[in-house]
C-alpha cells in the first residue's frame, strides 16, 4: 500500500512540474512563472513580455476545444496574446495594461460569457466573437484566411495539442 502511495505522489509531482511554464535565457537563468490555477498562470504569462499587443484572445481555460482553436488566431494575428479565463475572471486590469486594439473571444456565450465583452467595451475596446453551434464550427470560424490547415480528432485533446505546434 505504501509503495502505491509513493508512486502516486511521484506521478502527481511530475505532472505538476511539467505543467508549470518555465522561462530561460542564453545565460542559463531559469525563472518559473506560475499562478494559483491555470487562469492565473495564463494571465501571468500573457503579461510577462511585450504587454502592448494588437489583439488579446480570450478562451475558456476549461474548454480544451475552444482554447486549441485560439491557436489559429494566434497564428493569424502575430502581435497577439492569449489569456485563458474562467466564468468569474475579471480581466479589466489586464485590459488596461495590455491595451489591445481588439479582444477576440473564442467560443459561445455559454463557454465565455458576455461579461468579457462588457469589460472590454467599458474601456472602449472593440470585440469579436468566434463561435459556432459546436466545437467544429467554432474552429472553422477561426480558420478564415488560411490556405492550409492541420486536422486532428476534435475529441482527442493530447493529439490536437501536439499537432498545434505544427500549425
Amino acid at each position: 500500500m505504501l509503495n502505491k502511495k509513493k508512486k502516486l505522489i511521484l506521478a502527481i509531482t511530475g505532472i505538476m512540474a511539467m505543467s508549470t511554464p518555465i522561462l530561460s535565457n542564453a545565460q542559463g537563468t531559469v525563472r518559473t512563472i506560475e499562478g494559483y490555477n491555470r487562469v492565473e498562470t495564463s494571465i501571468k504569462t500573457a503579461l510577462e513580455q511585450n504587454t502592448k499587443v494588437d489583439y488579446l484572445i480570450l478562451a475558456s481555460g476549461y474548454s480544451f476545444a475552444d482554447s486549441l482553436s485560439s491557436v489559429n488566431l494566434l497564428n493569424k494575428y502575430p502581435n497577439s496574446k492569449l489569456i485563458l479565463v474562467s466564468p468569474k475572471t475579471n480581466i479589466s486590469n489586464e485590459l488596461k495594461k495590455i491595451k489591445p486594439k481588439k479582444v477576440l473571444l473564442v467560443g459561445g456565450s455559454d463557454t465565455i460569457s458576455d461579461n468579457f465583452v462588457n469589460q472590454a467595451k467599458k474601456l472602449g475596446i472593440e470585440t469579436e466573437r468566434f463561435s459556432g453551434v459546436d466545437r467544429y464550427k467554432t474552429n472553422e470560424k477561426t480558420l478564415d484566411g488560411f490556405n492550409k490547415v492541420g486536422v486532428a480528432d476534435g475529441r482527442n485533446y493530447p493529439d490536437a495539442l501536439s499537432a498545434s505546434a505544427l500549425l
